[in-house]
């Protein structure tokens, strides 16, 4: 079983002259899009981490509610030790480190796999769900 397979992407703003200038060329006869592979493997593999993810999303997101007690009562006793601002930097590097990246990055993929979710017909969805979400299927050895 090939792991890629072709299909066709819509006219994005990027390669739209790309697109038009060999539209012209064939005389008014061109595929609006370019092929492109879609990596099979990587797909399951999101897939497989879909409920791992909404776990660590979730999970951040309690570290990131904890984060400012936790910064906000060592301030207090940072002045009198250089040991306890490491600490503060640290926790304010971590707090930054969920923000800016880890919390984007999970909405943005868990959001993508839902999104999908919604294109599939109810029986799709089930097979999805129970495949890769529930782990029921054929395993690999």
């Amino acid at each position: 079983m090939e792991s890629e397979q072709s299909t066709t992407k819509s006219i994005d703003c990027r390669n739209w002259r790309k697109t038009l200038g060999k539209h012209a060329q064939q005389g008014g006869i061109c595929d609006v899009a370019d092929p492109v592979s879609i990596p099979y493997e990587k797909v399951e593999s999101w897939l497989k981490s879909y409920k791992d993810w909404k776990a660590r999303l979730k999970y951040v997101q309690s570290e990131l509610t904890y984060i400012p007690e936790l910064t906000r009562t060592l301030d207090m006793v940072a002045a009198h030790s250089s040991r306890k601002q490491e600490t503060v930097l640290r926790t304010v590097i971590r707090r930054i480190q969920i923000t800016e990246h880890e919390i984007p990055l999970l909405l943005s993929r868990i959001g993508l796999i839902d999104y999908a979710l919604t294109a599939l017909t109810s029986e799709e969805g089930l097979f999805v769900r129970l495949r890769y979400f529930d782990n029921l299927g054929p395993q690999k050895p």
